[in-house]
């Protein structure tokens, strides 16, 4: 991902108008900048305003109001002629609302853009904004409106501190209209939502009511509230519809007692490919869920509770590593409803406390997962129930219900003591799963790889390398024919081909084997990182089986 960049900007579709820290008059051009509240004022639907580097304070109750469909751009350098160049971190554009006030406030049926800016210092108390006249925003407030952030730091933005309110968004809130917000490649870090003792804090970075999608961006440090009342640390998300999308995203050191990172209320949306660390409470807290797909994220910390509907729950391919008491996934329903809850390839560790809980009136399927190091593995309570297959148990004090198909051995994990939780070659995981409906591991690589698909969430892929010369840089095995890989890889490998040229016998590199590999090409032979340099196969000729080529330069074989 691209946090900041370096880049010469062409016409957004509209007039170009200019700000600057000193601007003055109305002219908004770029060899006479305007002040900032003037380029915002004077710009109509679809022009783009560019603001010079430096810090920006406001009157009132916002430094900027936006009310129109319009791009706004920081980190330009102010150049008074010549390509318009922008960089986030060498010219930072700063939007200061000097804890007095909001940084940006944006209303209506619109869809505006804000790149590239630092928003910090924002104070929504008294404003209101959100529901039931709650204060909502301190960094931006959006309101009916489908803004698209990107690229800005967010940083320590306050949303309520007034004793006996509800504090929505510290960093952002965002009630988006019919079309979904996007807010990607942000960084929000040390925004609170409610500092007050007695206020409830929803969402310390960010709040959103509405569809949106929110990919990779960074959710550090925020909190919700520091005491009791909390929810949502990093991500807090209110009647979520099919159209939200997290995916991509890291949270870290989050601050919510229901949610560290995220807390769902009545939603139905997709978290998937995120990392999240260290953040308090559950890390991902889903109250009256109305079928949410959690997939692909990888956990260290505090695990999910779940309070789920008649719609399931879909708990596929994560990897989560808790070291607190409570349970791993706590799946629980209302007394007014049965709820049910699937979960799929994942592998849970625990070194402290439980695996799989399953609570009032649920109804749990448990396929293909590894549990360890639990006190209990799965339970069940309060008249729970669970259906269990194909699970792998490894160390647990007690592995509770084990179901049908169970198998016992050691996942042997590639690195568990720093994180890396991979299966190896020689695990029990391995080709020992139930086929499912979900193809693909926490990674995205298919499975099966091998003769049956693998427990838990990592499909096992062996890796071997080539490299013209056969030197690899000391990773093994290495050869130096491509013809050599084919041979001797085990099915289903990833062959990572150094740059450079391969070449066999009359009619090129023949593949003529029942097996499936994947080959990665344009790699460094030092480090086998990605590079600009091509790896070139002089002529392939598949007879049997199956390839996947990707970054391969193919030429028809000359002898």
């Amino acid at each position: 991902m691209c946090w900041f960049c370096l880049i010469n900007l062409s016409d957004a579709g509209g007039a170009e108008l200019f700000a600057a820290p000193a601007g003055s008059g109305s002219m908004c051009a770029q060899a006479q900048p305007c002040s900032l509240s003037d380029a915002v004022l004077l710009a109509k639907e679809k022009d783009t305003v560019y603001v010079a580097q430096g810090t920006y304070q406001g009157t009132g109750a916002a430094v900027v109001s936006i009310d129109k469909t319009i791009t706004v751009y920081g980190g330009w350098d102010g150049a008074p002629t010549g390509p318009i160049v922008r960089n986030r971190v060498s010219y930072p554009s700063i939007l200061d609302g000097e804890n007095a006030r909001r940084v940006i406030y944006i209303s209506g049926s619109i869809s505006p853009a804000i790149d590239g800016f630092t928003i910090r210092a924002g104070n929504a108390s008294g404003l209101g904004g959100g529901p039931n006249g709650a204060d909502a925003g301190g960094g931006i407030c959006s309101l009916d409106a489908s803004p698209t952030l990107r690229n800005n730091i967010i940083t320590n933005n306050l949303a309520s501190a007034v004793e006996d309110k509800l504090g929505w968004g510290g960093g952002a809130y965002i009630k988006a209209a019919s079309a979904p917000a996007l807010i990607t490649l942000n960084e929000f870090r040390a925004n609170t939502a409610m500092s007050g003792e007695k206020g409830q804090g929803n969402g310390g970075g960010l709040s959103l009511w509405g569809p949106a999608s929110v990919l990779d961006n960074l959710f550090f440090d925020n909190t919700a509230k520091a005491s009791y009342w909390s929810l949502g640390g990093g991500l807090h998300v209110f009647y979520g519809e099919d159209q939200v999308l997290i995916s991509g995203n890291q949270f870290e050191g989050n601050l919510g007692l229901y949610g560290g990172a995220i807390y769902l209320y009545r939603s139905k949306v997709t978290v998937r490919s995120n990392s999240m660390k260290n953040n308090s409470g559950s890390t991902i807290q889903a109250w009256y869920d109305f079928g949410s797909l959690i997939e692909k994220n990888v956990i260290y910390g505090p695990g999910l509770y779940l309070q789920v509907s008649q719609v399931a729950t879909k708990i596929h391919n994560n990897i989560i590593v808790s070291d607190n008491t409570s349970a791993v996934i706590d799946a629980h329903s209302d007394s007014s409803f049965d709820g049910y809850v699937e979960l799929i390839h994942n592998t849970l560790v625990s070194k402290a406390g439980k695996g799989v809980a399953v609570g009032k009136r649920t109804q749990a399927t448990l396929l293909n997962n590894i549990l360890t190091g639990h006190s209990v593995g799965i339970e069940t309570l309060d008249g729970g129930s669970v259906q269990v297959d194909h699970s792998l148990f490894w160390q647990n004090t007690d592995d509770g219900i084990r179901g049908t198909n169970p198998v016992d051995g050691d996942p042997c994990f590639v690195d568990s003591t720093n994180g890396d939780y991979h299966i190896g070659g020689l695990s029990w995981a391995k080709d020992a799963a139930a086929s499912s409906a979900v193809m693909v591991d926490f990674e995205g690589e298919e499975r099966p790889a091998g003769a049956g698909p693998d427990i838990g969430a990592d499909e096992y892929h062996p890796i071997v390398y080539i490299e013209p010369s056969g030197n690899c840089g000391g990773k093994d095995p290495c050869y130096s024919l491509l013809s050599e890989a084919f041979v001797n890889a085990e099915d289903g490998a990833v062959i990572m081909a150094a740059s450079g040229n391969y070449g066999g016998g009359a009619g090129g590199v023949v593949f003529d084997r029942n097996a499936s590999f994947s080959v990665l090409g344009g790699l460094d032979p030092a480090d086998f990182s990605q590079t600009s340099s091509p790896t070139v196969l002089n002529g392939l000729d598949i007879r049997r089986g199956r390839l996947v080529l990707q970054n391969i330069h193919l030429r028809t074989f000359q002898p």
